[in-house]
């Protein structure tokens, strides 16, 4: 079945633009991959207790050169 960005909730928006930004990032981790496997560089571990997804999403997708800049669209995920 089709939806239309009316007809979507707001958890199948969120769906969508989640599943959209990992096919849009997975070359590129594929990418740095295979140069960490090509270079075997000396890699930095940092754990933070304050680490957020959401944020981090938030900040990718509201970036003027991220292919899905949802301010670009006209429908656009709602604002908070």
């Amino acid at each position: 079945m089709w939806w239309t960005p009316k007809l979507a909730s707001n958890r199948e928006r969120f769906e969508a633009l989640a599943l959209t930004l990992r096919d849009l990032l997975t070359p590129q981790w594929l990418k740095t991959q295979q140069t960490y496997d090509r270079e075997n560089p000396k890699l930095v571990y940092y754990l933070s207790m304050e680490f957020l997804l959401g944020r981090s999403l938030v900040n990718y997708i509201s970036h003027p050169q991220t292919p899905v800049n949802p301010s670009n669209h006209p429908t656009s995920l709602p604002q908070r």
